[in-house]
Parts: structure tokens; C-alpha cells; sequence
């Protein structure tokens, strides 16, 4: 089966490369759970403060949901009305949930590799 039409990365292939992903933010946070390291100290980390804004958070949300919406358009998905019913209130249900008490309530990038 094609995923995005005819041009781009079948189902299998989209399904390997986020596993894979998934599987090295999984590791490296447990790596860094294990061992307390900060990977903030030991490299410049491309989310490093991206967190900490939320005016850069909304930025950035509201550039993603274009391009998925975009996307989405181009594969006449139905997945369209989903993400335009929460696409006005992501940016703060995102900053709220990732900047909680303490530990962050969900696992964002808990690793070194924030770019993927």
C-alpha cells in the first residue's frame, strides 16, 4: 500500500522509521533515567529552551499543523476535520501538559535527539 499517493515512503517504510525513532527516544531516556545524565549539559541540544517559550511552542505547533494540514489536503484525507477541531487549542494543551509540576506529565524528547 502507498502512503501519500504515489510519491513517497510506503506504510512499511513510515511504520520501520517511526518505530526505529520511537524506540531510540525510548532508549536514550532510559539511558539518561539510569545514569542522571543531562544531556542539556553535555551538548547543545536543539530543544534546548524550546520548552521554555511558550510564544515558540504556539510558532511551531501552529507551522505543523499547516503542513500536516496541507498534507492531508493533498491525500483528501479524513483525518482533516480531527485536526482542525483541535488545532486552535494544541499549543496550550501542549504547553500544559509538558510543563507540569515537577517531571513533565508526558515524554516529549527525554532524550539528546530532539530534531526527528
Amino acid at each position: 500500500a502507498e502512503y501519500m499517493g504515489n510519491s513517497g515512503l510506503s506504510l512499511e517504510q513510515v511504520t520501520n522509521g517511526l518505530t526505529s525513532i520511537a524506540k531510540f527516544h525510548a532508549s536514550t531516556y532510559c539511558y539518561k533515567k539510569f545514569t542522571n545524565i543531562n544531556f542539556d549539559e553535555l551538548y547543545e541540544n536543539i530543544l534546548s529552551g524550546f520548552v521554555e517559550n511558550y510564544g515558540e511552542v504556539s510558532r511551531f505547533i501552529e507551522f505543523n499543523m499547516i503542513s500536516i494540514l496541507n498534507d492531508l489536503r493533498i491525500m483528501e484525507s479524513d483525518l482533516i476535520p480531527f485536526i482542525e477541531r483541535i488545532r486552535p487549542n494544541l499549543a496550550k494543551l501542549y504547553w500544559k501538559l509538558t510543563k507540569g509540576v515537577g517531571e513533565n506529565v508526558f515524554l516529549i524528547h527525554g532524550d539528546l535527539w530532539g530534531n526527528n
